[in-house]
């Protein structure tokens, strides 16, 4: 009983006594960086979205996200065996609002493929004179049903 009749008091002092601080900050404008979402699974074809990021204090609109798309870029798919090049395609949402993205050139099937499980792909994105790689396997189902 002592012992809440003490957290009380001190809870109280707490909250008498308790004060508030003002803190700002200025944050600097960052020069956008390149926001890459790419896929690749099991029996598709590789698919991948490029765009630039947006400052996280801006006001986000349509407008905005919609010139935040980056095209134009070489995109190349890689399953170790063969080199893809992605073409870029967009979907029409209506009101002049489209969704860019990149996947299998459909006029180039000579080298595209499909992901598979348990094998390797890489990734090369050539744009605004840069270059960017990345690296990822599918791996493979090993879930089993529980008898």
């Amino acid at each position: 009983m002592k012992l809440l009749i003490f957290l009380l008091i001190l809870a109280g002092c707490f909250s008498v006594f308790s004060c508030e601080r003002s803190v700002s900050f200025h944050v600097k404008n960052a020069e956008p960086k390149l926001v890459v979402e790419a896929t690749i699974e099991n029996n598709e074809a590789p698919l991948v979205f490029l765009s630039k990021s947006i400052d996280f204090f801006s006001q986000i609109s349509p407008d905005i996200l919609q010139n935040s798309f980056v095209h134009g870029a070489e995109v190349y798919v890689s399953n170790g065996t063969l080199t893809h090049k992605l073409k870029e395609y967009s979907v029409s949402f209506g009101n002049r609002y489209f969704i860019y993205y990149y996947t299998t050139d459909s006029s180039n099937l000579a080298t595209a493929f499909k992901g598979q499980l348990d094998h390797p792909y890489s990734l090369k994105i050539v744009t605004a004179g840069k270059e960017y790689t990345a690296n990822t396997t599918i791996p493979k189902i090993t879930k089993q049903i529980d008898a």
